[in-house]
């Protein structure tokens, strides 16, 4: 079978997850803010984004191509602050994705990075007031100093679920 990978992000991480999924499974790899490929033409999806203000930065991208998207196997992943088994990150998802995608696509919730010097001051503003709101401190500390949990060995699930698939065949129909 033959599949791809597309994404989008915001300041780094997730391309570099994506980058590394292509590199481990040969897949094509596609911001899916800057490019024409057609996710018609794949058999198989990975769909991979940042979460920016409690939403999946691809989910416009999904909705203009869910006529493509809906009948394929597909696989998520998501990187952000929070980690994997957080129940925010359904959250998102329900709130961002097709119920049908949600339900029927594995997901993977991938650590990421917060560099608080690339921010724009809207957005410091934003995470500084957030801060106060979190429940731990160490959640606090992490809005208001920034973090990098990027893990170049989490990535191993996806890769051995792209892997099981481009080994499949597709049966030929008989015309």
């Amino acid at each position: 079978m033959k599949g791809a990978i597309f994404y989008t992000g915001k300041r780094g991480s997730t391309a570099q997850y994506a980058q590394w999924i292509g590199q481990a499974t040969g897949l094509p790899v596609f911001d899916a803010n800057n490019t024409q490929a057609d996710p018609a033409e794949y058999d198989f999806l990975i769909l991979g984004c940042s979460v920016i203000l409690m939403r999946m930065t691809i989910r416009k991208w999904v909705r203009a191509n869910w006529d493509a998207i809906k009948q394929k196997p597909t696989l998520l992943f998501s990187v952000s602050g929070v980690t994997a088994d957080d129940p925010l990150l359904q959250k998102w998802l329900d709130a961002s994705y097709p119920d049908e995608l949600v339900k029927q696509s594995p997901h993977f919730g991938l650590g990421g990075r917060l560099d608080l010097s690339k921010l724009n001051w809207w957005m410091k503003i934003f995470m500084r007031i957030g801060a106060y709101t979190k429940p731990t401190a160490e959640k606090k500390r992490d809005m208001l100093e920034g973090f990098d949990r990027v893990d170049k060995a989490s990535i191993a699930p996806i890769v051995e679920w792209a892997n099981t698939l481009k080994a499949k065949t597709i049966p030929i129909e008989a015309g």
